[in-house]
């Protein structure tokens, strides 16, 4: 019992670790939209493809959305 329970937990921390790495992604996308606008640039190149990608703010609320061509990358504020 107490090996099978090791053995979830090591699936648990692979997963969690698998996560952290698709988050580095995202946080990568992030931060290349905030370079991007303090640039004053709505375009620029996707950190995780190379591909075009553009964001725009939304005049009602303020939120950033953000997309890649290729990656299919998106976030919303």
């Amino acid at each position: 019992m107490i090996g099978e329970v090791s053995k979830g937990m090591a699936a648990i921390a692979e997963d969690m670790e698998a996560g952290m790495k698709d988050n580095s992604d995202i946080f990568a996308f992030i931060e290349a939209v905030k370079a991007a606008e303090a640039d004053g640039r709505e375009e620029f190149t996707c950190p995780i493809c190379g591909g075009r990608a553009h964001w725009a703010r939304s005049p009602y609320n303020g939120h950033i959305a953000a997309e890649c061509e290729k990656s299919n990358m998106r976030m919303i504020e």
